[in-house]
């Protein structure tokens, strides 16, 4: 997986009390959760967290995406262990909603590793990655 050299924007979540169904906190499901997000928000809300992500091209690069809960916390591990210095120690969205409420989505807190959800209404930062 490759990380993005910086953060997009910061930004909301989106589709707030609204169900996206579909994301999964595993890895290998963040390009996935992003197309459903992208998807289900179609032309109703703009500048979303997953939104941003998808239309990230970075140096001709393609194939953005917002990360996975399980994604997120992988780089929050090589973070702690080898450093990535430009993730700072601040909460990021991941692309995986809460599946216990359509008001939350998983957030990854890089300071402390912890995990949790928060509501979607929320500007968080944001971080595209991509797999190949």
């Amino acid at each position: 997986m490759e990380v993005a050299p910086a953060d997009e924007d910061n930004a909301q979540w989106g589709a707030y009390s609204q169900n996206v169904t579909g994301t999964n906190t595993e890895i290998g499901y963040g390009r996935r959760n992003t197309k459903i997000i992208v998807n289900f928000l179609g032309t109703n809300e703009s500048n979303r967290a997953a939104q941003l992500c998808n239309t990230k091209s970075n140096g001709g690069t393609y194939g953005w995406f917002l990360p996975s809960q399980d994604e997120l916390s992988e780089l929050c591990k090589i973070k702690r262990q080898y450093g990535i210095p430009s993730l700072v120690g601040a909460a990021y969205w991941s692309s995986s909603q809460n599946s216990t409420s359509t008001i939350y989505a998983w957030t990854q807190d890089f300071s402390d590793g912890t995990q949790y959800h928060l509501s979607k209404y929320n500007t968080l930062r944001v971080r595209a990655v991509r797999a190949f």
